[in-house]
Formats: C-alpha cells, sequence, structure tokens
C-alpha cells in the first residue's frame, strides 16, 4: 500500500461580504489605536507647554516701520485717487455739454438757425435751462423757475446743467458768498453770448449778445467758438475788481481777487462746448495770467467774441 503524504488543508476563499467585514474591522482596529494614543496621558517628563520661538514676534519698531510704509504708500495713493475721481466730474461734465449741444442743435432747427436768445439784465448766460434758481436770487434777479426756461421745452433734465465741480463764488460785497452756481442761480453752466468784462483788445461785433439770436452763419469758425462753459474759463470784473474761479482739480479757495496771488494756486479748467457741437476739456491759465487785462482774447484753438473783421 502507498504512503501518500498528508492532504494539504486548502482554507475557503473568503466570500466579498467577508473581505468587507475582515476590512472594516482592520480599520476598527486602527481607530481604537490611533484613539487611545491621541487621549493618552503625557508622563510627567515630558513638557507639553509651547515656547515661543526666540524673534517670532513683532517689535515695537518693527510695528512702527510697517505703519510709517502704510502712511507712505496711502499718501502716494490718495493724490492719484483724487485725481479720478475729479476726472470723473469732468468726463460727467463733458457728457452732459454733448447732450447741451443735442439741444441747441434742434432748437436751432426750430427757429431758422438762430441759437438762444438771453433775458434779464442779471445772470443772463446762466438762465437757458437747469434747476429751479435759490428764491432770494429768484426774488431779486427775476430769475426764472426751471419750466419757464428757454429750453425747457427741448430737455426737462434739470441735471444736465449741473456741474459735480460747482464750487460757487464769492463775489462779495456785491453778492453773499455761496457754495454751488447751480443751487443759487438754477445752472453751474455759462452760455458764451456775452462776456463778464468789457476788455478786450479787439473790437466785439455785438458786446451785448454775442451771438444770441443770431443766425449760425454769423459766426466765422463756429468749430473755434466756445458757446458753452464753467465760470473759470473768464474771470468776471465788477467795479474795477477782477474775480478768478478755481472748480476742477482745484485745492485752494473757489474764488479769488486779483492783487492776491497766494489764493492763486490752482488752474482755470473748464469744459467748453463748440458752437459746432464737440466739447473738450481746457486749461485757460495760460491765456488768464499772460494777458491779466485783457484775459478773453482769442486762440488759434478757441475763442469767446466774434471780432469785428476789417
Amino acid at each position: 500500500m502507498e504512503n501518500f503524504p498528508n492532504p494539504v488543508k486548502v482554507l475557503p476563499v473568503p466570500t466579498m461580504t467577508e473581505s468587507r467585514r475582515i476590512a472594516a474591522l482592520q480599520k476598527a482596529i486602527q481607530a481604537t489605536t490611533e484613539l487611545q494614543i491621541k487621549t493618552a496621558p503625557f508622563p510627567a517628563s515630558v513638557n507639553t507647554s509651547v515656547t515661543p520661538r526666540p524673534g517670532s514676534a513683532f517689535t515695537l519698531i518693527e510695528l512702527l516701520v510697517v505703519i510709517a510704509i502704510i502712511a507712505i504708500l496711502a499718501a502716494m495713493l490718495l493724490p492719484s485717487l483724487n485725481r479720478g475721481k475729479e476726472q470723473a466730474r469732468m468726463t460727467q461734465c463733458l457728457n452732459n455739454f454733448h447732450e447741451i449741444g443735442v439741444v441747441f442743435q434742434i432748437y436751432r432747427n426750430d427757429f431758422d438757425t438762430r441759437y438762444p436768445t438771453m433775458s434779464g439784465m442779471n445772470w443772463r448766460s446762466f438762465r437757458l435751462g437747469g434747476g429751479d434758481p435759490d428764491p432770494s436770487a429768484q426774488a431779486r434777479f427775476g430769475l426764472e423757475w426751471a419750466t419757464n426756461r428757454i429750453l425747457w421745452p427741448y430737455t426737462h433734465s434739470r441735471e444736465l446743467w449741473h456741474c459735480p465741480s460747482d464750487r460757487g463764488q464769492n463775489i462779495a460785497p456785491f453778492m453773499n458768498p455761496f457754495d454751488s452756481d447751480y443751487q443759487m442761480v438754477g445752472s453751474s453752466y455759462k452760455y458764451g453770448a456775452s462776456l463778464w468784462h468789457d476788455q478786450t483788445i479787439l473790437s466785439q461785433k455785438d458786446k451785448a449778445n454775442g451771438q444770441a439770436g443770431k443766425k449760425e452763419t454769423w459766426l466765422t469758425s463756429p468749430a473755434r467758438y466756445i458757446l458753452l462753459h464753467e465760470p473759470p474759463a473768464t474771470p468776471y470784473m465788477e467795479s474795477g475788481q477782477w474775480y478768478y474761479f478755481f472748480w476742477h482739480f482745484a485745492r485752494g479757495p473757489a474764488t479769488a481777487i486779483a492783487g492776491n496771488p497766494s489764493e492763486m494756486r490752482d488752474r482755470f479748467i473748464s469744459p467748453a462746448l463748440f458752437a459746432d457741437g464737440h466739447a473738450r476739456q481746457l486749461d485757460f491759465s495760460q491765456e488768464i495770467s499772460s494777458l491779466p487785462y485783457c484775459p478773453s482774447e482769442p486762440t488759434l484753438d478757441w475763442y469767446f467774441y466774434e471780432p469785428i473783421t476789417p
């Protein structure tokens, strides 16, 4: 009889369910072990307190340096932010001027190409459109309410005549100072039909009314003629006294009087609407300072009054 080796005992292959059970049991054992390690008390010889490393905290000098750097950066950025805000206000005025230019064109279409006329004797060039004037100014100067102004039928937008950089004027003692032309007389924008002074080198075609009520052909160069602007573009003269105004990009007083150069720290910047309908930002500083007694003379780029041609 042949001797056969002991048969090998073959274990049954666990089913899928048993494999999962074994894996789950192994995970449970591992989790229990980790928990025991985490919750086990430290030996008395082990120091569990956290000691900060040397140099890990800010010193007073370091904090002061950081604050100084932040202050310097803020000082460098704030002027840029202010200039950005001022430029946005100028852009708003230029948009207003473009829309008012369309209003002028519609008016001329209805009135045989003639420009709007002016009314009254005071603040005549501020009465074409806008909002309601201050009651005191309305009573004193007879200014029209918004709905009675000549261009009201063509635009009911009162804010269209409001400059966001309007800083008003101080022409005392002839009138009490005020902080906003728009709030006082109903408009921030001056119609270019007449100057605020009569000091010109050349003789004017119509000193009293300019192009107001005239046909388009009365102007020799509509692309250069300033139809609408703000007070900083032209100084005001009353009883021999010159008054200068500063609105856009200005940091000093809104009004300066001739003879006080310390008050004239800013530039004479204003948007301008030309008779052909285009608008742009202009700086009148060079012209005003070079001819202080005739500050509105024609240039190659613009002119305020129509001179008598030989």
